[in-house]
């Protein structure tokens, strides 16, 4: 670059600047900003002049190619520049590649986004264009390879995996490598409520509704938590546990008709679709007549010539009817219900079981033992009773189909470890004693010790739930009776049913009747299919409790 010189003042002279639609301006930094026509000879800076006449620039380039530079000074008459001095920059050796983010977990689906930096030997970032190649190894990665080019250091590069495994991401520049490891997992299930509840069922009483119910067919992703029976106008919203299956709404008004909602819920989702039942109208004492029908039918000798029979409300009232033994009733704690009265063999006595599995004896009924509730599974109640043929025990049987055998009563097995489509609702032990049947909501029949399996309706879509299980008069068949009063006879003759009728209440319990069955709806009326007599009910004078249980005697 030269360097200063002496020289004459400049002369002034009168010139006209061509004409120019343009303008410049200097940063402090040195770099030139142009706008309109006015030329862009690139960015500048000022490098002072040492006392030995020279000034020096260092630089570098982000980019390869050619480039060139100019030295000026300010003269007489203008600037006084150099000759260009070219240079070709080409990509500098890497020192180092990296790759982030480093070694992780993903779930399939998801996107992973890689970026390479590429430094020098000294450090600094490569050159702009410097090609880096991505490979992938392990099975699923999308897409398996790729190219791409640096910017500032850096190339990226991103991918995807569609099943579960280990993807392994090397960038290569040069003889450079790095690697990254990706831990693909599936994702967890999309959170899905329980189904509907299903066998809705319900029996209406004084200032409120009982509404029973089985699990739905599926949990959902979760277990489970809780049910909610919701009572319609109004809201009456009553909570019950995981494994209930039944509760009694109060605070209804009588002579209102009420739907009811029972929706099932888990912690994953919430609550599932609901299940509906009704219209169901809450009555006092004596407001409505249900009449008793007889849909009797000649047939086999009786099993039994006595006209008797029990019917047990909901807060362990006994209603007898016909030749059966008056005997008192149970008196309940609040909040525990009635729900099942087994008689004696003599049937001058029975026992009623409460929903704590507490045995209330009567008459020559004798106590065998209460039920540990400490055994049950959370939400596991009591369900049905049934006597030994000596009377010197009985079993408990409960909603999940655990057999509970007390006194002279053996354990034949049980239902306890399967996962049932319908809580057990009663027992009928054989005549031996040496085996007993289950029958739960959904129909179907567990048959356990020297008890004759004779078919089910377990895998049949039910109009209503079954209730309960009569066994004919020579042991080798039964009868199911649903809540709407439909028969299904298996290997016994049928003698009628309620089926086709419109009820006032639902059917909520059936015994063996002489050559035939009777059964009793949640008001108190009775429904006769036999040769004996029809021997009276509570139809006309409903009670403030519904049935819940019906024992002949």
């Amino acid at each position: 670059m030269p360097g200063s010189s002496r020289s004459e003042p400049p002369r002034r002279r009168r010139s006209t600047p061509p004409r120019r639609a343009g303008c410049g301006s200097l940063a402090s930094d040195g770099s030139v900003l142009v706008f309109g026509t006015a030329p862009f000879l690139g960015p500048t800076t000022t490098v002072p002049v040492g006392s030995n006449g020279q000034a020096t620039l260092t630089y570098t380039a982000t980019h390869t190619g050619p480039t060139t530079v100019t030295a000026a000074l300010p003269g007489p008459t203008g600037p006084v520049t150099s000759a260009p001095l070219p240079a070709d920059w080409t990509p500098a050796d890497t020192g180092r590649i990296t790759l982030s983010p480093g070694s992780g977990t993903l779930y399939t689906g998801a996107t992973r986004r890689f970026s390479a930096l590429l430094l020098d030997a000294s450090g600094f970032p490569v050159a702009d264009g410097t090609a880096v190649a991505f490979d992938t190894s392990g099975a699923g990665g999308s897409p398996a390879a790729a190219g791409a080019t640096t910017m500032a250091g850096r190339a990226t590069f991103a991918f995807t995996a569609g099943s579960p495994g280990a993807i392994t991401v090397t960038a290569t520049a040069g003889p450079l490598t790095a690697t990254a490891t990706v831990q693909w997992r599936k994702p967890p299930p999309r959170p899905v409520p329980p189904s509907a509840p299903q066998y809705v069922d319900a029996s209406a009483g004084d200032g409120g509704v009982e509404v029973m119910w089985g699990a739905p067919d599926t949990p959902g992703t979760s277990p489970i938590t809780h049910y909610t029976v919701t009572a319609s106008p109004g809201g009456r919203t009553v909570t019950a546990g995981g494994y209930d299956q039944l509760v009694w709404i109060d605070g209804l008004d009588n002579g209102t008709s009420y739907l009811f909602t029972v929706t099932a819920w888990n912690d994953a989702a919430g609550p599932g679709p609901g299940a509906e039942i009704g219209p169901m109208t809450p009555q006092a004492a004596g407001d409505v007549v249900s009449g008793a029908g007889d849909g009797g039918d000649a047939g086999a000798s009786p099993e039994k010539n006595r006209a008797a029979y029990w019917m047990l409300g909901a807060g362990g009232q006994v209603y007898a009817f016909g030749t059966a033994v008056a005997l008192s009733g149970a008196t309940l704690p609040a909040g525990v219900t009635a729900v099942d009265l087994e008689p004696t063999p003599t049937a001058h006595g029975y026992w009623i079981l409460d929903s704590q599995g507490v045995v209330h004896p009567f008459g020559d009924a004798a106590p065998h033992g209460d039920v540990d509730r400490h055994g049950l599974d959370p939400g596991e109640t009591p369900a049905s009773l049934s006597a030994t043929p000596s009377g010197q025990g009985y079993w408990v049987f409960s909603s999940r189909g655990r057999a509970l055998p007390f006194g002279d009563a053996r354990f034949f097995g049980d239902m306890a470890k399967v996962t049932l489509n319908g809580p057990v609702l009663d027992s009928i032990p054989t005549p031996s004693g040496k085996g007993y049947y289950m029958v739960a909501s959904d129909g179907g029949i567990f048959a356990f010790g020297d008890a004759h399996f004779a078919g089910s309706m377990g895998q049949t879509r039910l109009n209503a739930p079954v209730k309960a299980l009569v066994p004919d008069g020579d042991g080798a068949g039964y009868w199911l009776v649903a809540s709407d009063g439909g028969i299904f006879a298996f290997d016994a003759g049928f003698r009628g049913s309620m089926g086709g009728t419109r009820l006032n209440q639902p059917i909520t319990g059936m015994v063996r009747y002489g050559n035939g069955y009777l059964m009793a709806a949640s008001d108190g009326g009775v429904f006769t299919f036999s040769d004996l007599p029809f021997a009276g009910s509570l139809g006309g004078s409903p009670p403030a409790r519904p049935i819940v249980a019906l024992a002949a005697g």
